[in-house]
């Protein structure tokens, strides 16, 4: 699901995602149709910041067993070549890339699961 100003530049997407089931609970920012854009969250049980260009790349990648049906906020901010991704306002991971510039936002599931979502928000910064 995406949303937004496709020229959005410097952004930061807040979303409040429960995982329910499967392994993928992510945000993105930047995206730029199906097959490019960033995206950060949940990986199995890791937390993960994605660059997507018809293949996933993973940039930064920590530790994090989530738990299913706890809320977490999740916050990626992507201003110029930085990327950042905290949950519940604690930054875990940044990562360095200039590939997209400008694109939507949104919510993806990266593999069979479910997840809910709460508060979804896009503050655009420049």
């Amino acid at each position: 699901m995406w949303t937004g100003h496709y020229y959005a530049r410097d952004v930061v997407v807040k979303a409040d995602v429960q995982r329910l089931s499967g392994a993928s609970q992510l945000v993105t920012a930047r995206v730029q149709g199906t097959g490019r854009f960033y995206a950060a969250g949940f990986d199995g049980d890791e937390v993960v910041i994605l660059k997507e260009d018809f293949g996933s790349t993973v940039l930064a990648r920590a530790p994090f067993k989530p738990e299913i049906g706890r809320s977490y906020e999740f916050a990626l901010t992507a201003k110029g070549d930085q990327l950042g991704f905290a949950v519940d306002g604690q930054e875990l991971l940044t990562a360095t890339d200039s590939d997209y510039e400008y694109g939507m936002a949104g919510i993806r599931l990266g593999a069979i699961g479910r997840l809910s979502m709460g508060r979804f928000e896009i503050i655009e910064t420049a």
